[in-house]
C-alpha cells in the first residue's frame, strides 16, 4: 500500500536552520569530491548514513541508540510485543507477515522513546524499508527478543562515517550528525514526523492507517502541526485577519438575515466557530465545509481560538467551493504558503 506522507519532515527541512557556512570544507573541495558544491547535500548525505548505522545496529545487534539530546532522554531501540500485546497489534493489521507459531506469539518494532520530566516516555514508531522489515521478521522467526542491552551514542558511530566520508573533517561530521539528530528530537517533540529515505533506504517516525479516512483525518493533523511550526520558523508576520467556515446550514442562515426587510444590520451573528490565525490551515481542518471568512482581530490570539457566538459587523466574505477531498489537500497538488 502507498502511503501519502507529504506532512513529513525530511531531510532539507530538519537542516534548514543548519549554518552550512560554518563547515571547513569549501565548495570546490565538494565539487571534486562529488560533483556538486552545495554544502546542505553534503548535511544531508552523512546523516542519512548515519541513520542507516544506528538502523542496522538497532536490528542486527540490539542496541539502543541514544540520541544526543542532553537531559531530554531519547533513543531508538527495537520493542517486542509478546503474548496479548501481541495479538492486539496483530489484530490492528501490525506483525501480518509473522508466523505466530514460528514467532511464539512475538512481534518486533523500532520505537522512538522521548521521555519527559517525570520520566514516563512518550512513544512512536518507525517504519523500515521491505528488506530491513524482512530481516526483523527472520529474527523474529528465530525467537530473538529484543531488550536494548547495547547502549550506545552518537561518539560510537564517528570512525563508521569518518571510513565513508575520509575527506571530510572530523568536526565537519560531528556537527552535522549532532545537528541532524537534535533536529530530528525536536520535529518529534513539536508533534512532527520524519522521513529520510532514498532509492534503497526508508526511514520513517510516525502512524501509518490502512483506513483512507483515518489517513485523511491523520494527514489534515499532521500538516496542521508542520504549518505553525514553518509559520514560526520563517517568522512569517500576521496578515492582521482570523479566518473561520461555515456550513450550508449556517451560511443559508446568514444569507437569509442580510435579505430581511428595513434597517440594514450592522452586526451578524455567526454562532459557535473556530478561527484560525493561517489561512492554510483553515482551509484544511474546515475541509468539509464550503463558506469561507475573514475578520480583522486586534490582537493575536494564537494560531486558533474558539468562540461561542461570533457577531461582528467586519466578516468578509471571500470564498465558495465544495468539501475537499483527499487528492484536495496533499502537498503535492498545493503550493502552500508555509511549507
Amino acid at each position: 500500500m502507498q502511503y501519502a506522507l507529504g506532512y513529513a519532515w525530511k531531510l532539507p527541512e530538519l537542516f534548514m536552520n543548519f549554518k552550512s557556512n560554518a563547515l571547513k570544507i569549501d565548495g570546490e573541495s565538494l565539487r571534486r569530491l562529488y560533483g556538486n558544491e552545495h554544502k546542505k547535500l553534503l548535511c544531508y548525505r552523512v546523516f542519512r548514513e548515519c541513520v542507516k548505522l544506528v538502523v542496522d545496529d538497532i536490528i542486527d545487534n540490539d542496541v539502543e541508540f541514544r540520541l544526543p539530546t542532553g537531559s531530554r532522554k531519547t533513543s531508538l531501540l527495537m520493542h517486542t510485543y509478546r503474548d496479548e500485546d501481541f495479538k492486539r497489534a496483530r489484530q490492528n493489521g501490525k506483525f501480518s507477515e509473522v508466523d505466530f507459531l514460528d514467532s511464539a506469539f512475538t512481534g518486533n518494532q523500532i520505537i522512538l522513546y522521548m521521555y519527559g520530566h517525570r520520566n514516563m516516555p512518550k512513544t512512536k514508531q518507525v517504519y523500515v524499508n521491505k528488506e530491513l522489515k524482512q530481516r526483523i521478521t527472520d529474527y523474529t522467526h528465530q525467537k530473538r527478543v529484543y531488550y536494548g542491552k547495547h547502549p550506545k551514542t552518537l561518539k560510537d558511530y564517528y570512525d563508521a562515517i569518518q571510513a565513508k566520508f575520509p575527506r571530510i573533517p572530523a568536526t565537519d561530521l560531528h556537527r552535522i550528525l549532532n545537528f541532524g539528530w537534535k533536529s530530528l528530537y525536536l520535529i518529534n517533540s513539536y508533534g512532527g514526523d520524519v522521513l529520510i529515505k532514498d532509492s534503497a533506504f526508508w526511514f520513517y517516525i510516525g502512524e501509518l492507517r490502512n483506513d483512507s479516512l483515518a489517513h485523511f483525518e491523520y494527514y489534515k493533523k499532521k500538516l496542521r502541526n508542520k504549518m505553525r511550526v514553518m509559520y514560526n520558523r520563517k517568522k512569517i508576520p500576521w496578515d492582521g485577519y482570523y479566518y473561520f467556515g461555515l456550513s450550508e446550514e449556517r451560511y443559508a442562515e446568514y444569507v437569509n438575515s442580510k435579505k430581511r426587510r428595513g434597517r440594514p444590520r450592522k452586526y451578524y451573528e455567526f454562532g459557535k466557530v473556530i478561527l484560525y490565525k493561517v489561512w492554510d490551515e483553515c482551509s484544511i481542518a474546515e475541509s468539509g465545509l464550503k463558506y469561507f471568512f475573514r475578520i480583522p482581530y486586534p490582537i493575536d490570539m494564537g494560531f486558533t481560538f474558539y468562540t461561542d457566538n461570533l457577531k461582528t459587523k467586519e466578516a468578509e466574505f471571500i470564498l465558495e467551493r465544495e468539501p475537499l477531498k483527499f487528492s484536495d489537500i496533499l502537498v503535492f497538488n498545493n503550493d502552500y504558503d508555509f511549507i
